[in-house]
């Protein structure tokens, strides 16, 4: 091996760790980036505390816009509330009873 050998050898190298490196920072960019999303939405996502909101009618026949099971109720209150995963449509947030 010669001398140019081993500088171009060494070099490939090199750029070899480099693009190495500038992947990890993409995707540690990437991480930190839908992290930080992730934490501007949860505030949006507050659970409504329970209030009256009367007798169960029925199911609406409708499947949950946020599961997408057919297990939506409806209320005398016009309210309709998942029963498997507890999104209120109406009020755009997660409902908890019993709190």
């Amino acid at each position: 091996m010669t001398a140019e050998t081993d500088l171009i050898s060494r070099q490939a190298a090199i750029d070899a760790v480099n693009r190495a490196l500038d992947r990890e920072t993409l995707l540690n960019r990437f991480v930190r980036k839908v992290a930080i999303d992730a934490i501007r939405i949860v505030p949006s996502v507050q659970p409504t505390i329970m209030r009256p909101i009367g007798e169960l009618v029925g199911y609406t026949g409708e499947p949950c816009p946020n599961c997408g099971r057919l297990r939506v109720e409806r209320y005398e209150s016009g309210l309709e509330i998942c029963e498997k995963c507890n999104w209120c449509e109406q009020t755009k947030s997660y409902w908890l009873d019993g709190v």
